[in-house]
């Protein structure tokens, strides 16, 4: 993945993802999408992607030409989590936001790690704090 947006369609959450089709091709990806249940829905950008998408996951495919409805926090997970103040290319941070469930450290340098830690543990030591101060 290059980039994601989440937003919606309708009354559906959707995440618009651009992507490399040389490194990752549409079949894989929508492969990746449904081991990770995101692939409830797939709206494809054009016939060719459509008829793949058609024969991946059947009527939950549909073609769409417009806009998506953006969300006004994009990184919502990341945003949340005690990483939001860990310095990120928008690469990184769409991927660690994706990812915060499973290996998003993946997609850190060492340098991020060891400040990623800093900033776990910084935030655990609030929240135990918060809790005996009640």
């Amino acid at each position: 993945m290059i980039k994601t947006r989440q937003g919606w369609i309708g009354g559906v959450e959707v995440v618009e993802v651009w992507y490399d089709p040389q490194t990752l091709p549409f079949p894989n990806l929508l492969a990746v999408a449904e081991k990770q249940d995101c692939a409830r829905g797939v709206w494809s950008r054009s016939e060719k992607q459509q008829a793949v998408a058609k024969a991946k996951v059947g009527e939950r495919a549909q073609l769409f030409s417009g806009e998506i409805r953006l969300d006004a926090e994009q990184k919502y997970y990341l945003w949340k989590s005690p990483l939001k103040d860990l310095p990120l290319s928008e690469a990184q941070a769409c991927r660690v936001n994706a990812n915060l469930k499973g290996d998003w450290q993946r997609y850190l340098s060492p340098w991020q790690r060891a400040q990623a830690k800093e900033l776990i543990q910084a935030a655990k030591k609030a929240a135990k704090k918060s809790d005996t101060d009640r």
